[in-house]
């Protein structure tokens, strides 16, 4: 028996090996296997005839360090001259205009000044670049493979936008003058910004570049400026197309098309049409960096304009590269002008409009975030018709093909400078419809009244959060299913959005509500007047930030009904004696700090100085913008830390011992420290160099300091001015670390904000922005950058001075916003870190918030965040090491503080901080 089971299992292996020959027979006679894939013989030729018209002869050939190969072909042999219309045709070798000539930005009123603006962007790059250059008289062509094609559905239609394979029950936008315009197919989804009613020879913007998931390889995803006319199409910006380029890389292109990508048209140079004339951007090619949420955005800025002489529609990449044209004999209606201009975001899917439906992000694969910013974005919106120059559109409408999959949001309303945000996440669950402006605005703003509405009864007027109800069930289960999100969280979002939509549909017909709306939209719109002091220059910054120039006696400081007729100090009164040596026998203040591995750097500068500098007579001022507005808990407190709730002289954790003497703190809620004090004194002063960090702050509603303070009053009502560096990103929208200073007269309560968010402090230096990014920033065990602040009171008119760098003033606390720190001086000094967050102390899990370096002080030189030399000047007008000091922490298993001396020898270093979050110890 046991050899018949022997003989049986033979038989049934010897049958096997029989169907797989077969299978591999069947495979040989009709196909061939390429790359895992296999193909029929008639695709195969099919691919190596295109091939044949696609690759020309290559003056040099360049392997770019990403896989592609970029081959410099003659100018006069590139592929647009294989169509019969291009036979006979002569290169344009520039445009007829310089459009690099006419003003760059033009509003509608010309408030903007713009001739005055210095304009830097984060540009992105190609990749190919690093490996080589094309010579003069050569274009580089991105080499098509043969794998490429094969996988293509069609090698015919390689390169061509995919045929709608379903119909769509609605394709067209309404505009207010009964204009219709057709914009959609199906299998597209679209988010974008559409402009109609006059002939368009340009359309202009500044695309933020992304790499969105794009989740089958036949889908693709792009962002882009359009001109149509009627079924033609002329389009540039980046994608993200599997199907054309064979992977998922972010990659620059250009699209045309004459009939709705029927027959005609194509991505780049993968058939006969678009002409190159540049030898620096190739067509197809990955772009790098890209963007990513809460981190610095990079852009390219992509030009489409029709040369008045020729008709040639050209694309401009930033703003001197020239890369090429369409000719006027690809088109009929083109050949005159554009009827609409589009920017914006396309997903293509077999799986648009059905369930499950692609999960194919757009742009960073978040829904419009106007206040974060963490969405696509298209900014500088241009056209270009009739008229000398470019200009902002004068009417301009919203559409998105599936608002619970991509939403759209249009900023215009009392900004300066209008920006468009799109995209979102799709799922496998998105709803189908077609909603035009007024449905998706309703949509859009329903939280926006509902919470205006909610706080109708309060005397605090909070402003709405920045949330969009496109927010939806999708979105909940895809992040669901990414970040096995627990069941009960699922619920209470659910729960949320059901109130959401119930309080929607009643806001909808309520007046009181439409009316509570309209009041918070004015009171933006007063404070945003109120901060913004007219520019004499305008400087557009490389990280985005905008800085006015304003008059040194217009600035905010003066609305303060205590300023009035306040007189600016130009410049401190502050004379020290030689330094009092120290308590050790350590360096003084001008010594050269060195240490073994490194030199710590004095530098302080600043990101915006890229870009400009204001004139004399004038100060620079970060522009508040109405994002930032929305971002805060209410207008009342915009730009003030958040206050405390109790303080208490019976918690030990609110004291330190200083030379046996017991120093009441007060416990802060939401508030860690780790900080050096010193006490028993009358200080008039106090400086110290920082060294200079980026940590990470894990929620928006918390911040991260490195600072000092000079504090007088009572425990629950103290006077304190403060200046150092701070990572806000509700305050100021993104990661980067800050300059700063603060001051408030009652504890944080009611008074004192940073920077010049309100009235009070005085700014007198015109090189020096508060509120601004500063850079470099040390990293962990490389270069340290440090920079020294100080904080000293003017004996002569009690102004309290602040001064960064080598004794640089920046400008003062006026003693009129003051009682105790007027009449007196400070009684208390501090040195240190500080991170406000909910999630602290009795709160888990604690936040992961970091502070100074994200290390904690034991790391010491290299890893943790250090204060050196720190001084303190009393009466003796001497800048001297206090005699006494203490450390003291808030939480000593998250964040921690070290006075450190090498040897009895050298002076203490100060180091602090700490990672926030780090089980078991701080949980």
């Amino acid at each position: 028996m046991g050899k018949g089971l022997c003989f049986g299992e033979v038989m049934i292996r010897l049958r096997g090996m029989v169907i797989m020959l077969g299978v591999a027979v069947t495979l040989i006679r009709c196909g061939v296997i390429v790359e895992g894939d296999v193909f029929s013989n008639h695709k195969i030729l099919e691919a190596e005839r295109k091939l044949t018209q696609l690759r020309k002869p290559a003056v040099k050939t360049i392997q770019s360090e990403d896989g592609d190969i970029i081959d410099c072909v003659d100018i006069y042999k590139q592929p647009a001259f294989d169509h019969p219309a291009l036979t006979n045709h002569t290169i344009q070798m520039a445009p007829t205009y310089d459009p690099r000539r006419e003003r760059k930005t033009v509003t509608k009123t010309d408030r903007l000044k713009k001739k005055n603006e210095e304009q830097s962007s984060r540009m992105v790059k190609q990749k190919w670049r690093k490996s080589g250059s094309c010579p003069p008289g050569t274009i580089p062509v991105r080499q098509v493979r043969k794998k490429e094609l094969l996988r293509a559905s069609s090698v015919k239609d390689y390169g061509r936008k995919k045929q709608s394979t379903v119909s769509r029950h609605a394709a067209a936008a309404q505009f207010g003058d009964n204009k219709t315009v057709n914009v959609l197919r199906a299998n597209h989804s679209k988010a974008i910004l559409l402009t109609v009613g006059y002939r368009y020879t340009g359309g202009k913007g500044d695309i933020k570049v992304y790499n969105p998931m794009v989740d089958l390889d036949d889908d693709y995803s792009t962002s882009q400026v359009s001109l149509l006319n009627s079924r033609e199409m002329v389009e540039s910006g980046w994608a993200v197309n599997p199907s054309v380029y064979g992977d998922r890389e972010t990659r620059f292109f250009v699209y045309w098309t004459a009939d709705d990508s029927k027959k005609t048209g194509c991505f780049d140079l993968t058939c006969p049409g678009f002409v190159q004339v540049s030898n620096k951007v190739a067509l197809g090619a990955a772009i790098y960096p890209v963007s990513f949420p809460h981190d610095l955005p990079y852009e390219i800025i992509v030009y489409v304009f029709k040369d008045p002489v020729t008709s040639n529609w050209w694309v401009q990449y930033g703003e001197s590269i020239y890369v090429g044209y369409w000719p006027p004999q690809l088109f009929l209606a083109l050949s005159y002008h554009a009827t609409s201009v589009e920017w914006g975001g396309e997903v293509y899917s077999p799986r648009v409009g059905t369930t499950p439906h692609t999960e194919t992000d757009m742009g960073s694969g978040q829904f419009a975030d106007f206040v974060w910013g963490t969405s696509g974005s298209v900014k500088r919106i241009r056209i270009h018709d009739n008229s000398p120059e470019l200009k902002l559109p004068e009417y301009a409408d919203v559409y998105m093909d599936e608002f619970n999959c991509y939403d759209v949001k249009y900023l215009v309303d009392y900004v300066e400078e209008p920006e468009f945000y799109y995209g979102g996440p799709a799922c496998m669950n998105c709803s189908f419809d077609t909603w035009t402006k007024t449905e998706a605005m309703t949509h859009m703003h329903a939280l926006y009244i509902i919470k205006t509405f909610l706080s109708s009864s309060s005397q605090t007027r909070h402003f709405p959060l920045p949330l969009s109800l496109s927010l939806s069930l999708c979105k909940i289960e895809r992040d669901a299913e990414r970040s096995k999100m627990g069941k009960r969280r699922i619920i209470m979002l659910l729960l949320a959005m059901g109130l959401f939509a119930f309080s929607g549909g009643a806001a909808d017909h309520h007046p009181h509500v439409k009316s509570k709306a309209n009041q918070a939209t004015l009171e933006v719109r007063k404070m945003l007047k109120l901060l913004n002091k007219p520019g004499v220059k305008t400087i557009k910054c490389e990280d985005g930030d905008i800085v006015d120039c304003v008059d040194i006696y217009k600035q905010p400081a003066f609305d303060h009904p205590a300023l009035r007729n306040h007189k600016i100090q130009m410049t401190p009164n502050l004379q020290f004696a030689s330094e009092a040596p120290s308590s050790s026998p350590g360096p003084s203040a001008s010594s050269p700090v060195q240490n073994d591995h490194n030199s710590s750097q004095q530098i302080l500068s600043q990101i915006w100085q890229k870009s400009g500098s204001c004139p004399d007579g004038t100060i620079p001022i970060r522009r508040i913008r109405r994002q930032d507005l929305l971002r805060a808990a209410s207008l009342e407190h915009f730009g003030k830390k958040p206050a405390n709730s109790y303080y208490s002289t019976n918690d030990e954790k609110g004291a330190v011992i200083i030379n046996g003497t017991r120093v009441e703190l007060g416990p802060q809620i939401n508030r860690s420290a780790a900080i050096l004090i010193t006490v028993g004194y009358s200080y008039t002063g106090a400086q110290g160099d920082i060294n200079i960090w980026n940590p990470r702050v894990q929620s928006p509603d918390e911040f991260t300091t490195a600072q000092i303070w000079l504090k007088n009053g009572p425990g629950d009502a103290f006077e304190s001015v403060e200046s150092g560096w701070v990572v806000n990103p509700k305050l100021y929208g993104d990661g980067a670390s800050r300059l700063f200073v603060y001051w408030t007269k009652d504890a944080y309560k009611s008074t004192g904000c940073f920077d010049l968010t309100c009235s009070g402090f005085v700014h007198t230096n015109k090189d020096l922005a508060l509120g601004m990014a500063l850079g470099p920033v040390s990293s962990e065990m490389g270069p340290q950058y440090q920079a020294t602040f100080s904080i000293t009171k003017d004996s002569h008119t009690n102004n309290w001075w602040v001064r960064v760098g080598q004794n640089i003033p920046v400008g003062y606390f006026p003693p009129e916003l003051f009682f105790y720190l007027t009449k007196g001086v400070a009684a208390l000094v501090e040195w240190g870190g500080e991170v406000y967050s909910s999630k602290i102390k009795k709160n888990h899990p604690h936040t992961a918030t970091e502070m100074g370096s994200g290390d904690f002080a034991w790391g010491k030189l290299g890893n943790a965040c250090y204060i050196k030399q720190v001084r303190i000047i009393d009466y003796s007008m001497q800048l001297k090491y206090p005699e006494w000091v203490g450390t003291y922490t808030d939480e000593e298993y998250c964040y921690t503080a070290l006075n450190y001396a090498a040897s009895l020898a050298e002076e203490p270093v100060f180091y602090f901080g700490g990672p926030g979050l780090n089980p078991p110890d701080c949980n």
